[in-house]
């Protein structure tokens, strides 16, 4: 019984599942792009996507990927706190 219990003890404490607003992150990615004044076509060249990921992103068909967030987010100076939740690192929206 007492293995039972300390097996219990080294078990990692489970982390709270967050629903994304895929909606949200991409409007927030659609606003990256025009507020730069990028076409799908010229923003898929600077960051090695095609437009057809692009354009997926945007229409809410498909979530970019952990690295794509990453990516996007270097590219246009943001965190991916932003594009994921439309938080700041500092928590203000």
């Amino acid at each position: 019984m007492s293995s039972l219990n300390s097996d219990k003890a080294k078990r990692p404490k489970m982390i709270e599942v967050v629903d994304l607003d895929v909606e949200g992150i991409a409007e927030r990615i659609t606003k990256l792009r025009v507020d730069n004044e990028l076409s799908r076509y010229k923003l898929a060249k600077l960051l090695n996507v095609t437009i057809s990921a692009i354009g997926t992103w945007e229409r809410c068909e498909f979530v970019p990927s952990t690295y794509a967030i990453a990516r996007y987010a270097k590219f246009f100076g943001v965190t991916a706190d932003y594009i994921l939740f439309g938080a700041c690192s500092n928590g203000n929206t």
